[in-house]
């Protein structure tokens, strides 16, 4: 009987643990994974802890998930990984693996020594040569080598052969790992995607100790001392205000017109009147900011550029620099539409196409309270929210203590959202042409170049250049046909160099002879023009339609206050003695002044505007009283060269011409002191062809009648001062 009841209890007990595995099983089961899933996982992690991986044309890379620089010495100098082609500055070895480097650019050869063994690269030979530290030859393969300036490019394939590493190729990303990585196409796909989103950009601040140390490096904005000592000579060189080749780029200017309505800024406030009827204002916005830098105008839509705010009914709870936009549906009565605001200080605004870029400056109080900037978005509450420091990028070369805010705001389109792109140490020397927006960064020895590209609103990483010596300014930038066009240079030395969409230099021309400093750049058409601060021959020309040739030096006429561009072979030489003379340089070797005319006052050199395409030049003049108008302007001359006398006139070594004498305007005859502006047609042929003189004065002088700033559009020229705006047609 007890045997019996023994048996029993056994009998139980073996049931209930055969239930309780049952349901252990099946909970199991329930918890399932698909095995290559959890498979994938767990290689795809394993593989990036243990690994190095690169990216085409991208200063970063991960080591063990944590993102470097490929070359800290310069940052520039990026790798090429295209197809199968993956060449890598050879400081990649030294910044991934410890490896010691050295080249040799004389003898076309590089070496790196990691792990007891040493890679041997001979150019010269086309070999890779890799041999133990007991002289045993392990690997002899073929394999070239490039350098960059001094540095050296060597291929991934020989390092991953004769150091026993996986070299994985996906598209334009480089994986080098101890384990192989087994992927199928679509896996391969997603790996790339997921990848380079992490390292196709410029480093990221990423956490506050780096933040610390950046900032503790001891690097300073080089280019904004760089840019206070160029603002020196420029006053010394008549050429530094040169016009810009925009390249479609608009600036915020203080008037604006649509051809119904002209907009215009007076008293803080922006004034909206008929066209036909300039002096007659109907409308009027008072905008928030405390300081308007100007304003755009598209269809239904008014923006007002501006910085500081004034309003209490502001929902932000800071000042800053943005961007207030006005439905203009009833001209008479706007009403705000959207406001959009960065903390800081306004550095510049450029619109390509419906957007606007604004650049917004926030420097740091201190280095223990660099706080990230601020944002509002009217239309949008979550833009409020601090960008975390993974979201910010910096240039390498560049660690000054301030954030900039790149805004992207298309003002066509309100419901579209705003992009913000935050960089550390951007400085000041950038440039928005073409499709691209530049970033110059002094290096040491030269000039790193990073291209980020438009895309309506949104700033992306592309691509890193490097030219070996300094860009001295952001005009000394321009973007043509896709072609990067850059003047660099030292003392008594000018380079040009193209560069393609990859920052590859197509072509480059050095050590062009120039007397001075280069302290700017112009490039109109098919030239280029490096300026220097020489008051002898202060530009040095190139042609750049195929290739680059210099084609020699120009001297600006004497007493020269200021020069625009007519077009690449003609300049306007603006002179102190109040007289105007366009400059023939289509021969830099047989240059002269074709034509001029005298004004017979004093010029705004800086205020003069140029529209080249309709040939419309116009002169702010102001004459001081001492003499009658009647007695200056009898003393106008205007000198002509016609063809025919354009090959005596090369040979004249004064260059003297023909003057004859220009009457007086006798419907338009004020006395004493005045201002306003002198109107021109001027062409190539018949020079400078006076068609109005305009002016806000209405008796005795009145400073608030001085015209500041002048919009020409469609055959109609508006002047604006304090006192309003005039609209003047301008016909034959």
């Amino acid at each position: 009987m007890k045997n019996k009841l023994i048996r029993n209890i056994v009998l139980v007990y073996f049931a209930l643990l055969a239930v309780v595995l049952v349901v252990q099983i099946s909970g199991i089961r329930n918890s399932y994974v698909e095995p290559s899933s959890l498979s994938d996982s767990i290689r795809y992690r394993d593989i990036l802890s243990s690994s190095v991986v690169l990216c085409d044309r991208s200063p970063v890379m991960l080591v063990k998930q944590k993102q470097m620089l490929v070359n800290s010495d310069n940052a520039a100098l990026v790798p090429i990984i295209d197809g199968d082609k993956s060449l890598v500055p050879i400081n990649f070895f030294n910044a991934a693996y410890g490896a010691v480097i050295s080249s040799d650019k004389n003898r076309n050869s590089a070496t790196v020594r990691l792990n007891n063994k040493a890679m041997v690269v001979d150019g010269n030979e086309g070999i890779i040569t890799v041999v133990s530290a007991s002289g045993e030859e392990n690997l002899k393969t073929a394999g070239d080598i490039e350098f960059k300036g001094d540095c050296a490019y060597v291929p991934l394939e020989g390092f991953a052969e004769g150091f026993d590493r996986q070299l994985e190729l996906c598209g334009s990303i480089a994986l080098l790992s101890e384990k192989e990585l087994k992927l199928d196409e679509n896996e391969r796909e997603d790996f790339t995607s997921e990848v380079e989103s992490r390292i196709k950009n410029l480093p990221s601040v990423g956490e506050q100790e780096r933040l610390d140390e950046l900032l503790g490096s001891g690097a300073v904005n080089i280019f904004n001392a760089i840019g206070e000592s160029i603002g020196l000579s420029q006053e010394k060189s008549p050429v530094s205000t040169l016009g810009l080749d925009a390249n479609g780029i608009d600036s915020p200017s203080d008037i604006r017109s649509d051809g119904e309505y002209v907009y215009f800024i007076n008293d803080s406030r922006i004034n909206i009147a008929r066209d036909t009827a300039a002096d007659e204002v109907i409308g009027t916005i008072q905008p928030d900011f405390a300081r308007v830098y100007g304003i755009y105008v598209d269809g239904n839509y008014l923006s007002v550029v501006g910085e500081g705010n004034t309003s209490d009914k502001s929902e932000s709870t800071f000042e800053g620099c943005g961007i207030d936009v006005y439905d203009l549906s009833d001209p008479a009565a706007p009403s705000k539409a959207r406001s959009v605001l960065a903390e800081g200080t306004y550095s510049r605004a450029y619109r390509k196409d419906d957007v606007v870029y604004l650049f917004v400056r926030k420097e740091a109080n201190s280095s223990d309270s660099f706080d990230m900037p601020d944002y509002y978005d009217s239309a949008n509450a979550s833009v409020g929210e601090k960008k975390s420091l993974s979201e910010v990028r910096f240039i390498p070369e560049m660690a000054d203590k301030a954030y900039t805010s790149v805004l992207g705001f298309n003002i066509k389109d309100m419901g579209r959202a705003l992009d913000i792109t935050t960089l550390l140490g951007c400085g000041e020397n950038y440039s928005l042409t073409g499709e691209s927006l530049y970033i110059a960064a002094d290096s040491g020895k030269g000039t790193s170049i990073y291209r980020l590209a438009l895309n309506e609103g949104n700033i992306g990483y592309c691509s890193a250049g490097y030219v070996d010596s300094v860009i001295p300014d952001s005009a000394c930038m321009n973007e043509y046909n896709g072609v990067l066009r850059v003047a660099s240079g030292t003392r008594d030395r000018a380079d040009i160099t193209l560069l393609d969409s990859n920052m590859d230099i197509i072509d480059s021309l050095e050590d062009m002879p120039v007397d001075g400093n280069i302290v700017s750049a112009r490039f109109i058409g098919s030239r280029g023009y490096a300026v220097s601060d020489s008051t002898d021959e202060p530009i040095c020309a190139a042609e750049l339609s195929d290739g680059i040739e210099e084609i020699g030096s120009i001297g600006i006429p004497a007493d020269t206050d200021a020069v625009r561009n007519f077009d690449a072979e003609h300049f306007i030489c603006i002179k102190k003695d109040g007289s105007i003379s366009m400059l023939n340089i289509a021969d830099t070797e047989k240059q002269y002044e074709v034509f001029g005319i005298q004004t017979g006052g004093n010029i705004d050199s800086k205020a003069v505007k140029l529209n080249v395409n309709d040939g419309i030049l116009v002169i702010p003049v102001e004459f001081d009283g001492a003499k009658s108008y009647e007695e200056q302007t009898s003393e106008q001359t205007t000198a002509e060269v016609s063809g025919e006398d354009a090959s005596a006139a090369e040979e004249t070594e004064d260059m003297s011409v023909t003057a004859y004498e220009e009457s007086a305007d006798d419907s338009f005859v004020p006395r004493g002191r005045w201002q306003g502006v002198f109107v021109y047609r001027v062409d190539t042929q018949n020079g400078f062809l006076p068609v109005e003189r305009i002016s806000h004065m209405d008796g005795e002088y009145d400073s608030a009648a001085v015209i500041r700033d002048v919009l020409y559009k469609d055959g109609k020229l508006y002047t604006l001062s304090d006192k309003g705006v005039k609209c003047s047609s301008i016909i034959d």
